[in-house]
């Protein structure tokens, strides 16, 4: 399959976007309150191993996807197996991901236009982006990630004078067993949804970037997601924020500058539907290029548009409303274990047997 070059900055964009969508949409997982933000940047501890196991994957096996990597390491049958897993996770996530911005849009100011609608109409961006490659991809993601940063930080700006520390108060309110309870939930959702890049990363420049890559893409996001937690937090409370089902939209809406400005809450949307193109653009890519490994195509890009979709399909049938969207984040972090954990680590620890054993093919 033709390789897409990759930059380490864009790399690194792609990865953040990816991580903080579901944050900036949804929230946070509030099991500690307003000790959360602790939780968020202790996810690094149990988040640098399994950082370091991506990269490695790559430096084992440069030039590679997951799914090259799986035939190298298992042969043919086990690496289709593997290929179709991660290939339905990367098409399920996409999905997921479609149906949670349809949703927002819905319920936030497209009320009388219907779902089906609204996923059209995103997946129109989606294809167009997805259908362009993993260049144009990692282009696009670093641009809003400038986008994001300046969004957020005026946000927090203009927000100043609704944040109230005594939201935050008190601090280690909980122990430490409960906050690093919270803080492997977060790892799992949303930082390690940053495994799909594995599915393009083959054309990363150089396979020396890869472990800055990985750690340098997992401390901005963590580094952000507790910016916008201790932000919010601040204005909402943890109490109010277990109530609201988007609490980063609600307190946009609560700002406004001077007489002139209101509704910033709009402008964020449309910042958080955007970025919400770059993650379920990464899926449908990463469940193409699978598609195109099963069986055997020089290239993805033709089955971009039939397993888009697909994404459609699915995100019409996976919830009736954003009540059963939100039943399904409680058991995620249980449901991607396997391909966020056990399927890199089977595939990292057969490989250095392999290579130990001098019978591990790299030119797949």
């Amino acid at each position: 399959m033709h390789k897409e070059n990759l930059s380490l900055r864009n790399a690194v964009a792609i990865m953040f976007c990816i991580s903080v969508t579901a944050v900036m949409l949804f929230g946070f997982s509030l099991e500690v309150k307003q000790d959360t933000w602790i939780a968020i940047l202790l996810s690094a501890i149990p988040l640098l191993p399994i950082m370091l196991l991506y990269a490695r994957l790559i430096k084992l096996m440069p030039c590679m996807d997951i799914y090259e990597m799986a035939h190298a390491v298992f042969g043919n049958p086990g690496g289709k197996i593997t290929t179709f897993l991660f290939m339905f996770y990367c098409l399920h996530m996409s999905a997921l991901a479609l149906g949670n911005y349809a949703e927002f849009a819905h319920l936030t100011s497209l009320f009388q236009t219907p779902f089906i609608v609204i996923s059209l109409l995103i997946f129109i961006a989606v294809l167009y982006l997805a259908k362009s490659g993993v260049e144009i991809l990692g282009k696009w993601c670093a641009l809003i990630f400038a986008l994001l940063i300046l969004s957020v930080t005026g946000m927090g700006v203009a927000a100043a004078r609704f944040f109230e520390p005594k939201h935050l108060l008190p601090i280690m309110n909980h122990s430490w067993l409960e906050i690093g309870r919270a803080s492997f939930t977060i790892a799992r959702l949303p930082i390690l949804e940053s495994v799909i890049i594995l599915s393009f990363i083959g054309g990363l420049e150089k396979k020396e970037h890869s472990k800055r890559l990985f750690l340098s893409g997992a401390a901005i996001a963590i580094v952000f997601i507790a910016m916008v937690f201790i932000r919010t937090c601040g204005i909402l409370g943890p109490e109010a924020m277990k109530t609201i089902y988007f609490p980063n939209y609600k307190a946009a809406s609560l700002v406004q500058i001077g007489t002139f400005l209101e509704r910033i809450e709009a402008f964020l949307a449309f910042f958080y539907i955007l970025a919400g193109v770059s993650k379920i653009s990464a899926g449908l890519i990463g469940a193409s290029r699978g598609v195109a490994k099963l069986f055997n195509l020089p290239s993805y890009n033709f089955i971009v548009l039939p397993v888009g979709m697909s994404v459609v399909a699915f995100s019409a049938i996976l919830f009736h409303g954003i009540i059963e969207q939100f039943d399904f984040m409680k058991i995620y972090p249980l449901y991607v274990i396997p391909f966020q954990l056990i399927i890199p680590i089977v595939i990292w620890i057969t490989a250095e047997i392999k290579a130990k054993r001098h019978t591990l093919n790299v030119n797949i």
